[in-house]
């Protein structure tokens, strides 16, 4: 054989595996040998398992758009995942509803029974040539790319703009590639047999961007108890009857995930001391109504008071009287009443300050309070003062843009302790660069689209805020991402640093359950992981 022959042959071991594959046939002699070296050749395979293809699911109306997925995995064709692209197909005039589809022609008045049948059949025919469509889309763009190539799954997509949809209905693309890379994120994790969190880890770690650390085993609990990102969300508003003047201004709740409890309560004994540290399942939906109810609550305090109830507009608690100072108070009295003393001491405020609303053009001041201008200095002062009690641990743009270096710098030498995050949706340009002095201050992320997306926005902002005060300390989550980014919350803990996921005020209950359930994966295996074989003996099985 040629010399590059023999090297090739010695460098990936395929002599020796073979004659390992033929000692064993030879040895046990099965009923089907072929099959036997096959199978025995495929677990010498050092690569991950890759996407094959998408095929209908012929159980499912058409208009679910509902496909298998199969994998190859070390030589056999698995059917690993289902998903649904339904949800993507929406109706062009407005006011319409997917269900439409599926009634075509049903509600018009008096409808001819033989049109509405041929309509029907006509928009069962055009959904089976976009569910054709689908399947050989994905054969394309994904067939044999292997599954932890996850960073790729968003451009691998832009095929799908060409979708052809039924008469009076479009194919939305965005939601589209944002369902599809968050499935095949499911199928992923599944293929490797790892968790969403670990997966997201790694992908982070391929593109040398900073990760959290491993949890895959109760002893890793006690190195996330302080770590796992806060739940915040509104709880007092600025702007319209209130004396606090920017109307972007929030003053906001944090709670961890031990504010309501932990999984200690509800494990089998064995498992009662590891689980301290571990959170409650369903944390973040309770934590999410939780702060629900301590909006509802702030509205309450002000309607007790006939001075204050004018503030309490249309549901929504607006900023004391008594100033920002006050309202802060009154935030954490608020969670005191919807969740109990407790989870006060688990958790934090969180001010979303909006200060570029708040500077006086000419005056050259900020004016946070109706009739109160502060220099740079003093609304440094200020913000010093807020913190005192230690309640309040992140500011959201504390200072305009041109101030943020100067004025953190000065904050951070008197409150250390304090986050504070620079502007989420500041231009391209200052985000994918850490400004001179940034190490006073850190960078929010604003996560959006898939998860793909997200973290691949991550991976590239990360290293160059590392030195500065560090990337996606605050991650926001409005209702829309909620939607179409329903592992959001692994993805803000596969990050390095993140301390808040801020929700925005119209994520529903609905979204929280389905946020709650994807969280809830990773610490649930770490917990039943198994552990030394004497404690593992000794264990319930899970």
């Amino acid at each position: 054989l040629p010399d590059e022959v023999r090297k090739y042959i010695r460098d990936h071991g395929i002599d020796v595996a073979i004659t390992s594959v033929l000692n064993g046939v030879i040895r046990d002699m099965p009923a089907d040998p072929m099959e036997r070296i096959v199978c025995e050749v495929a677990r010498h395979s050092a690569a991950p398992p890759s996407f094959l293809a998408l095929k209908r699911d012929p159980s499912s109306p058409p208009t679910d758009l509902k496909f298998d997925l199969f994998v190859a995995a070390r030589g056999q064709r698995v059917r690993l995942h289902s998903l649904a692209l339904g949800s993507c197909l929406v109706p062009v005039k407005e006011g319409a509803s997917c269900s439409a589809l599926k009634k075509s022609g049903e509600e018009e008045a008096e409808p001819d029974p033989a049109e509405v049948a041929l309509q029907r059949l006509r928009k069962i025919g055009e959904v089976t040539r976009l569910q054709s469509f689908v399947e050989d889309f994905f054969a394309r763009a994904f067939g044999h790319s292997f599954v932890d190539d996850f960073l790729g799954f968003r451009s691998r997509c832009a095929g799908l703009a060409d979708a052809p949809c039924p008469g009076g209905f479009t194919f939305e693309v965005c939601r589209a590639t944002a369902t599809l890379t968050e499935e095949l994120l499911v199928a992923a994790t599944l293929a490797t047999s790892t968790t969403r969190l670990e997966y997201l880890q790694q992908q982070l770690s391929k593109r040398g961007a900073r990760c959290s650390p491993a949890l895959s085993g109760p002893s890793d609990f006690a190195t996330w108890r302080a770590r796992w990102p806060r739940i915040a969300m509104p709880v007092f508003h600025g702007g319209g009857p209130s004396v606090l003047r920017p109307p972007a201004l929030r003053c906001c709740a944090a709670l961890s995930p031990f504010a309501l409890g932990s999984a200690a309560e509800a494990s089998p004994a064995a498992f009662r001391e590891l689980a301290i540290n571990c959170p409650a399942m369903g944390w973040v939906a309770s934590a999410g109504a939780a702060l629900q109810r301590a909006a509802g609550e702030a509205v309450k305090i002000l309607q007790a008071d006939k001075a204050s109830a004018a503030l309490a507009v249309d549901g929504i608690a607006y900023g004391h009287a008594g100033g920002l100072l006050k309202t802060l108070e009154l935030t954490q009295e608020a969670v005191k009443r919807a969740a109990g003393e407790a989870a006060v001491h688990e958790s934090c405020g969180v001010l979303l300050a909006a200060a570029e609303q708040a500077w006086v053009e000419g005056e050259d001041v900020y004016e946070l309070e109706t009739g109160k201008k502060l220099s740079l200095e003093q609304l440094v002062d200020f913000y010093s003062v807020l913190a005192q009690s230690g309640w309040l641990r992140m500011i959201v743009r504390p200072f305009r843009e041109v101030d943020m270096s100067a004025g953190c710098e000065l904050l951070r030498a008197r409150r250390p302790e304090l986050w504070l995050v620079a502007d989420p949706e500041e231009d391209e340009a200052n985000a994918r660069s850490a400004p001179e002095g940034a190490a006073a201050y850190s960078r929010g992320l604003h996560l959006s689209g898939s998860a793909a997306e997200a973290i691949d926005r991550y991976a590239e902002l990360e290293p160059r805020w590392r030195e500065a005060g560090g990337c996606a300390v605050c991650t926001f989550l409005d209702t829309e991402a909620a939607s179409t980014l329903p592992s959001a919350l692994d993805v803000a803990a596969s990050f390095g640093q993140t301390e808040v996921v801020l929700l925005g005020p119209g994520v529903t209950a609905g979204q929280l359950a389905t946020l709650a359930a994807r969280a809830d994966e990773a610490p649930l295996r770490a917990l039943f992981a198994p552990r030394d074989p004497s404690v593992a003996a000794e264990a319930p099985s899970a």
